[in-house]
């Protein structure tokens, strides 16, 4: 019943949203052209061909930008409320911040980004198990929608090391290092191939610096706050939550980053996502009585839905809502 429930709510306000800014409008355009376009001539759109494809099979299902909007929609709730129904531990919390830490949001404008981002959710049981097959077949699938999520096979690699000083230290070095030095390789990529200057710091897709240094602090608490909770828990760090604490630790390097080069945000968000799981499952988990678990849930709800009515209301283009009235719709 709350499955059924949640997705109506979610849908409601996803399903019908009204395609006309930012890259929700780009998609609606992309959607008519592809609907228009005999198959030989589809793999010339120079976009990635598996999100191609997927347009094209809703084009015989509905035949409007709003349509597809609706059915993207659903496709992209019925999965992550799958995957929460089915890992989470406090799944009323887990829907509410797949909502209040702005992933709904940003799914309602980043079509791509976001449904390969939902379809790798489906790969962590294959890290866990360690069948690297079943797990690349996902990964390519995902990067036939947006190539960029590729990125996420290193969780492949990290996600067996257990959780100590000395192994974070192995994971964060070189990090560190690679990503200081990409913001020198960033800037001269621009010089190059102007489309990622929108990216920049005086890019028109730069949330701006205040926005991106909040992200990363946000991105650093819920590591911190994960991290000593599970630790300290008495039923231990089982795989499933070492591989959420390893993606959310990835995800708070390249959020530190991101203050400086925009686009590593995306890939911040890409390794967070799994969030909506491992803040649930470390509260029940290492609750000592029902008083903490209630405080628990309830810090993060008031918080995130403070921080979510700000921006929405204020400066929606921070996480990528640029619709500025998207809350008439809701």
């Amino acid at each position: 019943m709350l499955f059924l429930l949640s997705f109506i709510g979610l849908q409601i306000i996803s399903g019908f949203k009204i395609p006309i800014e930012g890259d929700s409008g780009y998609y609606a355009d992309l959607f008519l052209e592809v609907s228009k376009t005999n198959l030989r001539e589809l793999f010339d759109i120079d976009i990635e061909k598996g999100f191609l494809v997927f347009f094209k099979i809703l084009s015989f299902i509905c035949d409007t930008p709003q349509g597809m909007i609706f059915w993207v929609s659903a496709i992209m709730n019925f999965l992550v409320l799958n995957y929460i129904n089915k890992h989470s531990e406090i799944k009323w919390l887990s829907q509410v911040l797949y909502v209040t830490q702005m992933y709904f949001f940003n799914a309602m404008n980043l079509f791509r980004f976001v449904l390969a981002c939902i379809i790798l959710l489906y790969s962590n049981e294959y890290i866990i198990k360690r069948q690297f097959l079943r797990f690349a077949v996902i990964c390519l699938i995902a990067a036939s929608f947006h190539v960029s999520v590729l990125l996420y096979m290193i969780l492949y690699f990290v996600a067996p090391l257990k959780i100590n000083i000395r192994n974070i230290a192995i994971v964060a070095i070189p990090a560190l290092v690679l990503m200081s030095s990409f913001t020198n390789v960033f800037d001269f990529v621009i010089q190059f191939h102007d489309r990622f200057s929108a990216y920049g710091v005086d890019g028109e897709f730069y949330q701006s610096a205040i926005a991106n240094v909040l992200i990363a602090i946000e991105s650093g608490l819920i590591l911190v706050f994960c991290l000593v909770k599970n630790l300290r828990s008495k039923t231990g760090v089982d795989e499933f939550m070492k591989l959420g604490l390893w993606s959310l630790f990835i995800s708070s390097i390249f959020a530190l980053f991101a203050v400086r080069v925009m686009i590593l945000i995306r890939f911040a968000s890409l390794f967070s996502l799994i969030s909506i799981i491992v803040i649930p499952n470390t509260i029940a988990r290492a609750k000592t009585t029902p008083r903490s678990y209630w405080t628990w849930s309830f810090i993060f709800v008031f918080v995130t839905i403070i921080k979510t009515t700000i921006v929405l209301s204020y400066r929606p283009e921070w996480y990528f809502v640029v619709d500025k009235n998207l809350l008439h719709h809701i």
